[in-house]
């Protein structure tokens, strides 16, 4: 599965996010509220996990202070949630993670600073390093938040080790029968019941994901039935990348500076 960059999409995705973001023509799709509503009603959705064990030395390191190994060039310690952690941007994608390698956001948006970074605006969170879980490292985003500060989860992207690799799934984990469309023209692409694809078809979706500036999602959720939507692919080619970065330090594989995944 190739891991693609997102530089010289990431004007594309700039200049043509206000217009795909009001409305693209999908007769099941229903436009998500804006980044303001959704941050507003729930503002605390979205915090980073603290870092534990080892990561604890990390943490102490004053704010401003370059990190050693990072996954691009120029990274340093800033402050979230009263622990530190390491902050940079791949090219107009900011992104955090904290210094044990287990949880992350990459902006979703051009206008969001690693300060502005949470779920709930829409940004990606990585998980990794989950115990008793079939995935070690999980990519998510948000598109909507629900009354009571809910998320309703748009894509997510398992690592998942013994060659599997990448899969993908729409919606929450208590999603059935997901549907990607990997932009305006593109066919629906209809998943399991479980609400993910096969490694194939997940490595399809992805690639097509490459040259979209906007995907639909919709699933049946557990809790609000019948879901559809849409936003940008904005930071999901960085968030693999950081995602990937992150389990090879967590695998004990050598660090690597990210520019090769």
């Amino acid at each position: 599965m190739r891991v693609w960059r997102g530089g010289r999409w990431a004007w594309l995705r700039a200049g043509l996010a206000a217009l795909a973001l009001g409305g693209c023509g999908w007769v099941w799709m229903t436009p998500a509220p804006d980044v303001g509503e959704r941050e507003a009603s729930a503002p605390s959705v979205g915090t980073v996990a603290l870092p534990t064990g080892g990561g604890l030395r990390e943490a102490r390191r004053m704010p401003g202070t370059p990190v050693a190994r990072p996954f691009r060039p120029g990274e340093t310690v800033t402050v979230r949630d009263r622990a530190s952690v390491n902050a940079g941007s791949a090219g107009k994608a900011a992104y955090l993670y904290t210094p044990d390698f287990t949880g992350a956001l990459v902006s979703g948006s051009p206008e969001h600073a690693v300060d502005d970074l949470a779920y709930a605006k829409g940004d990606w969170r990585i998980e990794c390093g989950q115990a008793a879980r079939p995935w070690t490292c999980r990519l998510s985003v948000v598109s909507r938040v629900r009354e009571g500060g809910r998320p309703e989860a748009a894509l997510r992207v398992r690592y998942v080790p013994d060659g599997a690799g990448l899969i993908v799934c729409a919606g929450d984990a208590a999603a059935a029968a997901p549907a990607i469309q990997t932009g305006e023209a593109a066919e629906l692409r209809y998943g399991g019941l479980d609400g993910c694809f096969g490694p194939a078809e997940s490595a399809a979706i992805l690639d097509d994901l490459t040259h979209a500036v906007t995907f639909g999602y919709h699933y049946t959720s557990g809790t609000y039935g019948d879901v559809s939507g849409w936003r940008t692919t904005f930071g999901l080619a960085e968030g693999l990348e950081l995602m990937r970065w992150l389990q090879g330090h967590l695998s004990g594989g050598p660090p690597g500076s990210g520019e090769g995944g």
